[in-house]
């Protein structure tokens, strides 16, 4: 668990978004999906408050789309070809 790292790489995140901004380069930010068990387990090995530090310092640099958490498409071993890649044929 290094926050150190999170910080440096939000850092290089918000130069590469200052850029964007400058060159007038629309861009979306979003997290990825991952399965139901694969977001519990985050919790589990009791990382689920940096990964939500992560995403509040994410939210100071810009706006984003979460598609994290439960919902019938992480909570559904149908979609996943692996917890953190979905299968979409």
């Amino acid at each position: 668990h290094r926050p150190e790292e999170i910080r440096k790489n939000l850092r290089y995140l918000s130069l590469i978004i200052a850029l964007a901004r400058e060159k007038n380069i629309d861009y979306k930010l979003y997290v990825s999906p991952i399965s139901g068990e694969l977001f519990d387990l985050i919790y589990a090995v009791h990382i689920g408050d940096l990964y939500e530090e992560w995403k509040r310092r994410l939210a100071e640099i810009s706006d984003f789309y979460d598609f994290t958490g439960h919902n019938e498409i992480t909570d559904s071993r149908v979609w996943w070809g692996d917890p953190s890649h979905i299968v979409t044929d």
